[in-house]
């Protein structure tokens, strides 16, 4: 750890897609399942070091957007018309001057959920989408 590392008083994230060959950002209010967890019976293996940590549904949280966004397309393609496109996923967690202070990798990224909140003409809140995600591993990078 830094000598001069101060514990963050608030923080932003960016989410990053990349497909082979372009990517795209895109702002989320909440970002959740960035977790690994061996698996509860790799003792009853006879070889432990075979099992792999197994990653957790990433879980993605946003208002709405108007149609036409790249993310919103690539979750319609794979959802809708069964065009699996795999992709990698950056999160970015940024102190309060926008410097990188975290960073993971979500390798082989692709949606297996979308959801809308309820619509209530009661209640003032926004409306929000919620992508859950699959993926292959997760990786720490800064």
């Amino acid at each position: 750890m830094k000598d001069d590392w101060r514990l963050p008083l608030n923080f932003f994230f960016t989410v990053d897609f990349q497909w082979e060959g372009t990517h795209a950002s895109a702002p989320f209010s909440e970002v959740s399942g960035l977790k690994i967890s061996m698996p509860r019976d790799w003792e009853k293996v006879d070889n432990p070091s075979t099992q792999l940590p197994v990653p957790e549904d990433l879980v993605l949280k946003r208002p709405v957007e108007p149609s036409g966004d790249p993310v919103s397309d690539w979750v319609n393609r794979c959802l809708r018309l069964g065009q699996l496109e795999r992709c990698q996923l950056v999160i970015k967690l940024e102190n309060a001057q926008h410097e990188i202070a975290a960073a993971w990798r979500c390798s082989k990224a692709y949606p297996v959920n979308w959801e809308l909140s309820p619509l209530d003409a009661k209640d003032s809140r926004l409306a929000t989408e919620t992508f859950t995600l699959m993926y292959g591993s997760l990786t720490r990078t800064q």
